[in-house]
C-alpha cells in the first residue's frame, strides 16, 4: 500500500520483527504517508475511560498498571495461522502486543524489560504459549503486567480486570464495572461509558487524520515500542530470563 502511494492502517502487530517496522516507517516517511498501528484497545470505552482518569491526575502519578484478559477459546481451529509462530510471531506477539501497548498508553512509558512465564495450557503439542504473564518494567520507572490466556475453562469464559495505581489512587475496571471505578482517599466513584465500538472509533480517528489533519492518536512509534517489548516477551518465555527490550 505504501508503496503504491497510499496511506496504511495497519492491523497489529505492526510487523513481526523490528526490521519489518522500520521498513514501514521509512517508507510513509519517505513517501510522505500516514501509518497508524491498528492498536484498537485504546479505543474502547473502558480503557479510554482509564486513561483519561490518569490524565486527569485522579491516581496521581501512575506506579503500575495491569491487564488481565481470559477465555477459553483458540482462534478458527488448530490448523489457524494464529497458532503457526512463523505466521503470527507468537501468541504474545500478535495478541500481548494489545496489552503491552494498552498499559504503556495509560502509564505514557516505555517497556525497558520484561520478563515472560507461560506455555501450551490446552495441549502440550500447541506451538504457542495459549496462556501468558508478561511483567514489564518502564523507563519511567512504573511497573506493569500483561496476562493473556484463551486456555481457561469451560470455553465460554471471558473474563476482564484492568488496574492502573497511583500516589494518589487507583482506578480498575472488570466486565461487571462498566465504565470502571475511581478509588481515592475520598472514596469510590464511577467512570463514564458510552458504549460506543473501539474499531468504529479507531476507523474514525484513522479517517479523521487523513481529512481533517487531527493528530494520530497511535502513532507507528508507539506500535514500534509495543511490538519491541512483545517480541522481547517472546524470547523470555523461551529462555525464562528477563530481557531488556531493544533499543530502550
Amino acid at each position: 500500500m505504501l508503496r503504491a502511494d497510499r496511506h496504511l492502517l495497519m492491523e497489529k502487530p505492526l510487523a513481526l520483527d523490528l526490521a519489518g517496522a522500520d521498513a514501514l516507517i521509512e517508507a510513509a516517511d519517505q513517501r510522505g504517508l500516514v501509518l497508524m498501528p491498528g492498536q484498537s484497545q485504546r479505543f474502547y470505552d473502558t480503557n479510554r475511560a482509564i486513561h483519561e482518569a490518569v490524565v486527569r491526575g485522579d491516581v496521581g502519578r501512575p506506579s503500575h498498571a495491569r491487564a488481565t484478559f481470559l477465555a477459553g477459546w483458540l482462534w478458527g481451529g488448530w490448523g489457524s495461522w494464529v497458532l503457526d509462530p512463523a505466521r503470527s510471531g507468537g501468541h504474545v506477539v500478535h495478541n500481548g502486543v494489545h496489552g503491552i501497548d494498552l498499559v504503556s498508553w495509560w502509564l505514557g512509558a516505555r517497556p525497558v524489560e520484561v520478563l515472560a512465564t507461560g506455555g501450551p495450557v490446552s495441549a502440550a503439542g500447541l506451538g504457542i504459549a495459549d496462556h501468558f504473564t508478561v511483567h514489564l518494567r518502564t523507563d519511567t520507572g512504573a511497573t506493569a503486567i500483561v496476562e493473556m490466556s484463551r486456555a481457561v475453562r469451560p470455553r465460554a469464559t471471558v473474563m476482564r480486570e484492568l488496574v492502573v495505581a497511583g500516589s494518589d489512587g487507583v482506578v480498575r475496571q472488570t466486565m461487571a464495572d462498566a465504565g470502571g471505578v475511581l478509588v481515592d482517599e475520598s472514596g469510590s466513584s464511577l467512570l463514564g461509558f458510552d458504549g460506543q465500538d473501539g474499531f468504529d472509533r479507531e476507523v474514525g480517528a484513522w479517517v479523521a487524520t487523513l481529512t481533517d489533519g487531527v493528530a494520530l492518536p497511535v502513532t507507528a512509534a508507539d506500535g514500534r515500542a509495543a511490538l519491541a517489548a512483545a517480541i522481547a516477551a517472546e524470547r523470555s518465555l523461551i529462555t525464562g530470563r528477563r530481557v531488556r527490550v531493544a533499543g530502550a
